[in-house]
């Protein structure tokens, strides 16, 4: 299985905080690849342009999308836990996020 793009990202990493708890995001990473079946080999693919892991890269922009969204929050480095809003997005059941093109002011939609 390829690395999906990380708007594939968004929901199961919103999910992976959807206890309420603090999360480190390593806890969080171990949980979405479980979750989307990443396999060790999907886990040690790298970017072509850093070295950087590809899984990693579109976990960490994933989270960075859903607190835009202010749908996690950052409570310190690499600890996130979900906010009041993103407790609520999950309850409507949506089967996918996407991120639209100005953050800030669109947020997220869900279908």
């Amino acid at each position: 299985m390829a690395v999906p793009g990380f708007e594939a990202f968004l929901l199961p990493v919103l999910r992976a905080y959807g206890d309420g708890g603090d999360l480190p995001t390593v806890e969080a990473r171990a949980r979405v690849a479980t979750v989307m079946g990443l396999d060790e080999a999907d886990l040690a693919e790298r970017l072509p342009s850093s070295l950087q892991l590809r899984a990693t890269n579109r976990i960490n922009w994933a989270q960075i999308c859903l607190q835009r969204a202010a749908l996690l929050e950052r409570l310190r480095r690499g600890v996130c836990k979900i906010s009041h809003r993103g407790r609520e997005l999950p309850q409507t059941s949506p089967t996918t996020l996407t991120n639209e093109v100005d953050w800030p002011r669109v947020g997220m939609q869900h279908r």
